[in-house]
């Protein structure tokens, strides 16, 4: 895990210990395979999620059919722990539920199984009994996991990509699906904004890889899609592949929204052809002190309460510091051949556009 996504969880987790933390995880989890309505929906759940966080991802499998599903669950140590309780994770669990149903007709993307549920539990802790309340749903698991193909340094596409072929025409074309993912979201009203290498999984049909984007709890929906959506929950992504302006208080502008989804995918682009992570290797090319002073610029205007100005405000404070701006090159970028090249930025040509189109909008 990079050192920003763990920011969060250190900072609401600060008491008790790790060694506390881990025990009352692991109390949690039993307390959670024991509960009758979750045992009576998934048999031979396994705990697959890496790192403490609001959520326990299982993969088991359904008590009717033996389907293999993943079930994703509210964390009542973690939870606990926040400002308002919980409430917050909940909503986000609710919102992805009517995400995920949304997406219901669409290819590529991620199944509902078990609609959204709440439950009681019971944890023995000291020898008392501790009610807790979770909540959760399930999805069709998806066995594909793209993460090592970004993150280890064999670069294991061969177990990702069944055709045979080069790794950076395999690499190209692991690209491209996930670039078809997230256009498949758009379409149908949905922006991501939390896009990441562990927010991509696939399976394998007949020799082809499919993906598709999960973890739909951070998304914004079209309003003119939003009709059956609950309470929208808080904005929350991850700082190494979010754009400045979702950070900036900018996060529920659609057209804004749309961007930030092909600039996280322009950061595992860079990621997956280099051995580098695109964020740490933007402040080393530029410094950390100077990315601060940029990036406090650019925060300031969330201190603007008109949505207007401080969008206009933010574009300014963008322009002032976009000159001094050096982003990092690809050290493996000779490892694309020429003409594939000119395809990709033909892929990329139209969303570019229209960037600029919404930046000078915006200056004016």
């Amino acid at each position: 895990m990079q050192e920003d996504e763990l920011a969060p969880y250190e900072d609401n987790l600060s008491e008790p210990s790790d060694g506390r933390i881990a025990e009352a995880n692991r109390i949690t989890i039993e307390a959670i395979k024991n509960c009758g309505q979750f045992s009576n929906l998934f048999e031979n759940p396994v705990v697959v999620s890496e790192h403490a966080s609001p959520y326990i991802v299982f993969r088991a499998n359904d008590s009717v059919m033996g389907l293999r599903v993943a079930v994703k669950c509210t964390n009542p140590v973690y939870t606990s722990l926040m400002p308002d309780g919980g409430r917050g994770s909940e909503d986000a669990l609710a919102w992805e539920e009517a995400a995920v149903r949304l997406l219901a007709s669409k290819t590529r993307c991620v199944k509902l199984h078990t609609p959204f549920s709440v439950a009681r539990i019971t944890c023995r802790v000291g020898g008392e009994q501790v009610n807790d309340r979770i909540s959760f749903l399930a999805t069709i698991w998806l066995p594909l996991d793209i993460k090592r193909c970004f993150f280890d340094k064999k670069r294991s596409l061969e177990s990702c990509l069944k055709p045979a072929g080069m790794a950076p025409q395999k690499a190209l074309r692991l690209m491209a699906e996930i670039l078809h993912s997230v256009q498949v979201l758009h379409r149908k009203g949905l922006c991501h904004r939390d896009l990441k290498p562990a927010n991509v999984r696939g399976c394998s049909f007949n020799g082809q890889t499919f993906l598709c984007a999960i973890d739909l709890e951070s998304s914004l929906v079209r309003r003119d899609a939003a009709e059956d959506f609950p309470r929208r929950p808080a904005y929350s992504g991850t700082t190494a592949y979010a754009a400045p302006e979702m950070l900036c208080g900018l996060h529920d502008d659609w057209e804004l929204a749309l961007q930030a989804d092909w600039y996280a995918a322009g950061c595992m682009f860079f990621e997956l052809f280099d051995t580098r992570l695109f964020y740490p290797s933007f402040i080393e090319e530029n410094g950390r002190k100077k990315y601060e002073s940029m990036m406090d610029n650019l925060y300031s205007c969330k201190n603007i309460r008109d949505a207007q100005e401080r969008k206009k405000e933010y574009f300014r404070s963008l322009d002032m510091a976009a000159r001094d701006i050096v982003l990092p090159k690809m050290q493996e970028s000779e490892c694309i051949p020429g003409a594939v090249m000119e395809r990709i930025q033909r892929v990329y040509r139209r969303p570019r556009l229209q960037h600029e189109r919404i930046y000078t909008e915006n200056l004016v």
